[in-house]
C-alpha cells in the first residue's frame, strides 16, 4: 500500500493512496508529556505550516496500545487524524450516530472526519505524518467515498487540543484540509456518519452549539479567519 503527498504549491499537498482493507487492535499514541509542546494553545487549534507540522510530528515517539487501554488515561494522547472537507466556500458536515466509534460524542454534529491510526496500516512511509497521512485517506474512503482524483488539495493546517473533557484529555488532533472538486459529492457508506450536509461558515457559526469541541474550535478559528479578511 502507498501513500504519496504531492506538493501543489508552497504550502498545499494532495494526498493519493491505495487501500488496503486491514485493520489492528493497536493505535498510534504518544505520551502526553512528548507532544504537549505541539499545541502551544492548550484549549483550542495550534496553526502550523504543512512542513512544519511533519516535521515536529515525525520527532514524537510512537507508542503502540491496544485500543482500550488509553481511553481513560491521560498521560497518552491518541493521535487523530481530523479532515476538514471544504468546497468553495462551503464545508461538509454529519450527525455522528450509532457506529461512529467515539461513543461519548454521539449525537453531536462534527465537521471533522477521521479515526485512529492502526498499528498494520500498510504504507510505505511508515514516519508518524505518513502513516497519519495514510488513515486520513482510507478513512475518508471508508466513510464517505472520497478519492484521490476528487481531491484538489490536502495539507495539514495545525493541532487540536481540549484538556477540558474526558474525551479531549486523552486525544490529539491532527488538523487536515481537504478541498474538493465541485463535482464531487459524498455517499453515506457507514452507519455512524449520517445527515451529511454541505454548510457556509455563516450557517456553522449560528449552529456552533450543536458541534463537538474540535468542531466548535474549528468553526471559531475559521470565522476569526475569515472576518480578519474582510
Amino acid at each position: 500500500t502507498t501513500l504519496h503527498i504531492s506538493r501543489q504549491s508552497s504550502t498545499h499537498y494532495k494526498i493519493t493512496y491505495r487501500i488496503t482493507m486491514k485493520h489492528t487492535e493497536s493505535i498510534l499514541t504518544a505520551l502526553r508529556t512528548e507532544v504537549i509542546h505541539l499545541a502551544s494553545n492548550i484549549h483550542g487549534i495550534t496553526p502550523y505550516g504543512h512542513s512544519e507540522l511533519e516535521a515536529a510530528i515525525d520527532k514524537v515517539l510512537p507508542r503502540w496500545l491496544v485500543r482500550h487501554e488509553p481511553e481513560n488515561e491521560p498521560s497518552f494522547k491518541q493521535l487523530i487524524p481530523y479532515c476538514v472537507i471544504r468546497k468553495r466556500d462551503k464545508f461538509l458536515t454529519y450527525a455522528r450516530a450509532k457506529g461512529s466509534g467515539e461513543e461519548r460524542l454521539l449525537g453531536n454534529r462534527s465537521v471533522g472526519f477521521g479515526g485512529h491510526v492502526d498499528e498494520d496500516e500498510e504504507v510505505e512511509d511508515t514516519t508518524n505524518s505518513g502513516l497519519i497521512g495514510y488513515a486520513a485517506a482510507r478513512e475518508l474512503e471508508e466513510e464517505i467515498g472520497l478519492q484521490d482524483k476528487d481531491v484538489l488539495k490536502a495539507f495539514a493546517a495545525g493541532v487540536i487540543n481540549n484538556d477540558k473533557d474526558e474525551v479531549g484529555k486523552v486525544h490529539l488532533g491532527i488538523l487536515i484540509q481537504f478541498e474538493v472538486a465541485d463535482s464531487w459529492e459524498p455517499t453515506q457508506l457507514e452507519a455512524g456518519v449520517a445527515d451529511l450536509k454541505w454548510q457556509t461558515i455563516d450557517e456553522l457559526f449560528e449552529t456552533s452549539e450543536s458541534y463537538e469541541v474540535w468542531s466548535q474550535m474549528i468553526i471559531s478559528h475559521t470565522e476569526r479567519m475569515l472576518v480578519s479578511k474582510r
